[in-house]
């Protein structure tokens, strides 16, 4: 998978000329051809990962993604037929960036040749658990549903008691939930009684409500889902709000790890001392010893997750997202949030009161 940088473009304007209301944002443009022909993909899907922005290519392959986030950003091309490609870009407010995608094609099925018949009743075994572990098993996974189950694959190690997922194109899911829908690009999905650990491309659209009354019943959902989430616990840090918005954070030993998921423990945590300078303004490293306990309250509602390091440190964005979605393993509420829980990164909680 080839992917090249070409050329930052200067933009004459800067945040200071913008009104107060205004949050500056990036565009991204650029060409998505074939990898070996150079041809250009009309009609590829261009998007920001995890995000409702997206667009399709013209039939010259061009593309522009306007109102992109600042900070680092995955950009994702994909079209049926092809491999996928991303590229990590760093988008700062004084810069259009410009990218062309090269997409390796997929080896075609050959008519004619045999292939092995799976077993539709392990298949199936192996889908409800995916479904169950992927989207979860709160009250907003049963308004969700994968539309395309069938591109999915599994692999079972029974002795590891672990299953592996693959899929052949894009899953399609429908949160009617939250009032999304997603196109997620699996890159990796494993599942034991030890850990879960996904990594996915999400292009998210929003569903248009059958009623007023349903439409609020979204925003309420989405505000519940963001609250208290890891993600809002990852952005409220960077702004150093974290009291503010509701969150307590204790420096707890692992083999508290059970006590800590019922009620506080430990010690309270300087939670500047959490962050240290990352190696662009949009990013911070994140790094604590042992476990924390982070308890959000909010009213009436308390969750109490755990976090751990996978790593010595994690880069984390000004968006709550991760550079490794690997870095940071969860217990508790956070483990719980899945795909039925899952927002678009340009997601405001404010914009749905």
């Amino acid at each position: 998978m080839k992917l090249h940088l070409l050329l930052f473009i200067l933009v004459v304007s800067s945040v200071n000329g913008l009104f107060p209301q205004q949050i500056p944002k990036a565009i991204v443009k650029g060409r998505v051809v074939d990898d070996s022909t150079g041809a250009p993909l009309p009609l590829a899907n261009v998007f920001v990962s995890n995000s409702t922005i997206g667009t399709a290519a013209n039939e010259e392959g061009k593309f522009e993604l306007k109102g992109v986030p600042l900070g680092t950003q995955q950009i994702v091309a994909s079209i049926v037929g092809y491999k996928p490609a991303s590229f990590t870009a760093q988008l700062s407010d004084s810069i259009v960036q410009i990218v062309e995608f090269r997409l390796k094609s997929r080896p075609v099925q050959i008519p004619g040749v045999e292939v092995e018949e799976k077993d539709p009743v392990e298949w199936r075994k192996h889908l409800q658990k995916f479904t169950e572990v992927f989207l979860g098993w709160t009250p907003n996974a049963a308004k969700c549903r994968i539309v395309n189950p069938e591109v999915l694959d599994f692999a079972f190690d029974e002795g590891a008691n672990r299953l592996v997922a693959t899929a052949r194109e894009p899953l399609e899911i429908e949160n009617f939930a939250l009032g999304y829908r997603f196109q997620c690009m699996l890159v990796l999905f494993t599942q034991s009684p030890q850990a879960f650990q996904y990594i996915g491309f999400t292009a998210f659209r929003l569903v248009v409500p059958r009623s007023v009354a349903e439409l609020e019943e979204w925003k309420t959902n989405r505000r519940n889902a963001y609250y208290g989430s890891k993600r809002h616990f990852l952005q409220a840090l960077v702004k150093n709000s974290t009291k503010k918005e509701g969150f307590d954070v204790y420096s707890i030993r692992k083999d508290w790890t059970d006590r800590a998921l019922r009620r506080p423990v430990g010690f309270e945590v300087n939670v500047d001392g959490l962050l240290s300078a990352g190696d662009t303004p949009h990013e911070k490293k994140l790094d604590f010893q042992d476990l924390l306990q982070v308890i959000y309250t909010r009213g009436n509602v308390t969750r109490i997750s755990l976090l751990e390091l996978n790593g010595p440190s994690v880069t984390i964005f000004t968006n709550g997202l991760t550079a490794n979605p690997l870095g940071l393993w969860t217990y508790g509420y956070w483990s719980t949030q899945r795909g039925a829980e899952m927002l678009p990164i340009d997601y405001e909680p404010e914009q749905s009161k």
